[in-house]
């Protein structure tokens, strides 16, 4: 089977089951939030501030380690010990953190929240090391229907407190049962034991994968708090309600991007990194794919910048029509999000650690800085200095840094894969900012046709590789 035909097969066969449960979750919120008022999912937004922060630090690439290198079943039980320890470590900084969270917002009802938060934060460690040996072992479509299991799991739960009024803790317990539901699930086919903690065992696993741990570990505290930073600026400036309008208009647009780098994560790194191939065929492979992605999204993109009140409206109730404001700018960073999100995958593939950790440290330091700046004006200015960041220094860093120097992409090939996308974001800036909304159709229309065309001409390749 060549490799586009495998990569297509477990792309739409884990595809299935990763687009199922975003649509249940999707579709969830449009019952939660006529359950549920703004200012509620305010108040849970400002605890996963750091409880997603922290969460990111459970992993720090050890999963990616253990995808790229080789290992067997007793690798993994020291894994096992590494990722137990790493919980238990975020899950004591979270509780210490949770009663000062409450205090910076003013919020008494976030120290319990926060400590709930703290619990999770190590249940969730006891899965990982399963999921990363299948992952190694490419048993992705079995990953991706427990992740739907549980989806579904906690969408009903939600769905129930919320109904027999529970207010924002029906956002909140949910999460206590799904880690014990993953582990359960995912124990039936692989037999790791619950806690066998030894020392040198962690020291082991640890020497295996720090390389990229130290990597990520500083990418994740950069690059967590250029996507975060707007949210806690806007909960301590703007209150629960304003913080609930914005996350919610920031949730949707990010949605597209992290289904498809999520569905990444589990087809297309597993895969390259299992084949062993090189430099000139990463290349090749990533090219087309990046194409593909960049053009599935911009359905979504299309309809966040046209229709953003009505998309509101008709999703969640005319309660949250301020969302269409936010949403229509934050959907001009949709267009070039994805080229960002996956470089990193090629940096990882290549070992390329060292270049993804001077873009991304530049560009995250730059971004915070300006959206701190941004907020003590408005949420709009804010927004805009997102976007100012991310089209005029992010996406540049990475064109040089990653497809340019490391990658080995031509000027051609950069402007082949990117530059339509870039185009059509800053005319899509600059009419926003200058309030000539009559002209946004133009580059929506731009990106249109031609994200079409390579759809269909990516059609044709495989139908030609297949021939």
């Amino acid at each position: 089977m060549n490799l586009q035909k495998l990569l297509l097969k477990q792309f739409f066969s884990v595809g299935a089951y990763k687009y199922l449960g975003e649509l249940i979750f999707f579709l969830s919120s449009v019952v939660i939030s006529r359950l549920l008022a703004p200012e509620e999912f305010g108040v849970i937004a400002m605890a996963t501030i750091f409880y997603s922060f922290l969460m990111r630090f459970t992993d720090m690439g050890v999963t990616e380690s253990a995808i790229r290198e080789a290992g067997d079943r007793y690798f993994y039980q020291r894994l096992q010990n590494l990722f137990l320890l790493i919980g238990f470590v975020v899950a004591v900084i979270m509780g210490v953190l949770a009663y000062p969270i409450s205090v910076f917002f003013n919020q008494k009802e976030l120290f319990p929240i926060g400590l709930t938060y703290a619990v999770i934060l190590f249940l969730y460690a006891f899965p990982k090391a399963m999921i990363a040996y299948l992952k190694k072992e490419e048993k992705l479509v079995l990953v991706a229907k427990v992740e739907l299991v549980v989806v579904v799991f906690q969408v009903v739960c939600t769905i129930i407190f919320a109904g027999a009024g529970f207010s924002y803790w029906s956002l909140v317990l949910p999460h206590l049962f799904a880690p014990v539901l993953y582990y359960s699930l995912y124990q039936r086919f692989v037999k790791l034991p619950l806690i066998v903690f030894s020392v040198s065992d962690v020291k082991n696993a640890w020497f295996k994968v720090k390389a990229l741990v130290y990597t990520f570990g500083f990418l994740n505290f950069i690059q967590y708090w250029e996507k975060s930073v707007d949210k806690l600026w806007v909960g301590k400036l703007y209150g629960e309600t304003g913080l609930g309008l914005y996350n919610r208009a920031y949730s949707l647009m990010i949605m597209p991007v992290s289904l498809i780098e999520g569905l990444v994560n589990n087809t297309l790194l597993p895969i390259l990194a299992n084949k062993k191939l090189n430099k000139k065929q990463v290349k090749k492979e990533m090219i087309n794919f990046i194409k593909l992605a960049s053009s599935i999204i911009v359905l979504p993109i299309i309809l966040f910048s046209l229709f953003p009140f009505e998309l509101s409206v008709v999703l969640w109730g005319r309660e949250w029509s301020s969302v269409g404001a936010y949403l229509s700018l934050l959907s001009i960073a949709l267009i070039v999000m994805v080229f960002n999100r996956l470089a990193i995958n090629i940096y990882i593939i290549l070992r390329k650690e060292r270049f993804l950790l001077i873009s991304g440290g530049v560009s995250g330091i730059l971004l915070v800085s300006l959206i701190t700046v941004g907020a003590f004006y408005s949420i709009e200015t804010m927004i805009y200095l997102y976007l100012a960041s991310t089209l005029f220094v992010s996406l540049p860093l990475t064109c040089y840094l990653g497809f340019f120097k490391s990658f080995n992409f031509s000027i051609v090939e950069i402007l082949d894969v990117i530059a339509v996308h870039y185009f059509s974001a800053i005319l899509l800036y600059f009419f926003r900012l200058f309030g000539l909304n009559d002209l946004v159709v133009y580059p929506i229309i731009l990106l249109f046709i031609v994200s079409v065309y390579r759809i269909v001409c990516y059609i044709r390749m495989v139908v030609n590789n297949n021939g």
